[in-house]
């Protein structure tokens, strides 16, 4: 999965507008040979049936300005290295995984690394900053009141104080801190971290699952990671997370763990029905399944809108040779880990300790 098959400029090309997120191959395994699957929305008690075509994409989403004009060549580039998906695919639904340190885990690992990090969540998070700046009009510092409403606006409650404050700080000391950074610049930055993450998700315990009865759906943020217990309602990061899921197909789910054994075979119903719930806790807009299974998304519980990004202040705690230490006080930022009642969540300052951040 080599980096530099990014290469952040133009060549004039024609260019395609509508740039997958989550690659067609990868949805065609919902649906079948029809080329449609079931999609539910957030906002939305019922599903329909929609083409691969039009799931999970959105218009110039990987587009950059270069001195030929706009330009798709990441798009381009995400495409060409998504040509070894159906095999790769079809080699987890068998329960084929490349031993660990191969170069076929390296793969492998690869694929779910950038499938990881070309969500436009990843993307909204970054250009969380310069979207508050057009907001309040170009004005320095930015007024409280706009990060106020661009939050309420995007996670569809009203923030707390200390939210406020720790969103304002963080936008503000971005913005007064440097250049105005490009599209292409937060595309390098987002896939700049993609060799470390792969080496991280290929080190850990892989396994697979498979179901011969009610069928695992999927979402348009495919790679959910998962707790336990989630703390406090704050974040969960690759290092934090018990469990990273990804559904390879209706009938088969590959399962990372950080340690432990590599099970693999035949699950229940109720684990199905628990990991269905979590894609749902966890999509961004939609989650999606094979074209006769509407009634199965309808029975999912999604919130209207997803939690949004969060900003606060507090201390940071790292591990050192006397267990926690405290390095001070930072600015911090996360997603809510999971889709409960907005209420629920925790607010307030808290203490960031070692995985808690994504």
């Amino acid at each position: 999965m080599a980096l530099d098959m990014f290469v952040f400029g133009g060549d004039g090309m024609a260019r395609a507008r509508a740039h997958h997120y989550v690659p067609q191959a990868y949805l065609r395994q919902w649906a079948a040979d029809v080329g449609h699957v079931a999609v539910r929305r957030r906002g939305n008690l019922t599903a329909f049936v929609a083409s691969t075509r039009k799931v999970a994409q959105e218009t110039d989403l990987y587009t950059v300005e270069t001195e030929a004009g706009p330009s798709d060549f990441v798009e381009r580039s995400l495409s060409r290295m998504e040509g070894v998906l159906p095999d790769v695919l079809a080699a987890m639904r068998r329960g084929n995984i490349p031993k660990a340190g191969s170069p076929g885990r390296a793969l492998f690992a690869g694929l779910l690394a950038l499938q990881f990090i070309r969500t436009p969540d990843r993307v909204e998070h970054q250009r969380f900053p310069e979207d508050a700046l057009a907001a309040g009009g170009g004005v320095l510092p930015v007024p409280k009141a706009v990060i106020e409403a661009l939050l309420a606006e995007r996670w569809g409650q009203v923030p707390h104080e200390s939210e406020v404050q720790g969103a304002w700080d963080y936008v503000n000391v971005f913005l007064r801190s440097g250049p105005r950074l490009t599209q292409a610049d937060y595309l390098a930055a987002s896939f700049g971290t993609l060799p470390k993450l792969t080496d991280r998700l290929g080190s850990m315990r892989w396994s697979t699952e498979a179901t011969k009865g009610m069928p695992f759906v999927t979402s348009d943020q495919p790679l959910s990671l998962w707790v336990k217990h989630p703390d406090g309602g704050r974040g969960v990061g690759i290092d934090g997370a018990e469990e990273i899921r990804f559904p390879v197909g209706p009938r088969n789910l590959l399962v990372l763990r950080p340690d432990g054994r590599e099970p693999s075979g035949l699950v229940p119903r109720s684990r199905v029905l628990s990991v269905n719930a979590h894609a749902g806790a966890t999509c961004r807009q939609m989650v999606i399944a094979e074209p006769n299974r509407t009634g199965l998304l309808e029975d999912l519980q999604l919130r209207d809108t997803r939690p949004m990004w969060k900003f606060n202040e507090g201390p940071l705690y790292e591990s050192g040779p006397n267990g926690l230490e405290y390095q001070g006080e930072v600015i911090q930022s996360y997603r809510p880990y999971d889709d409960r009642v907005a209420s629920e969540y925790a607010a307030g300052p808290y203490s960031s300790r070692p995985g808690s951040r994504q």
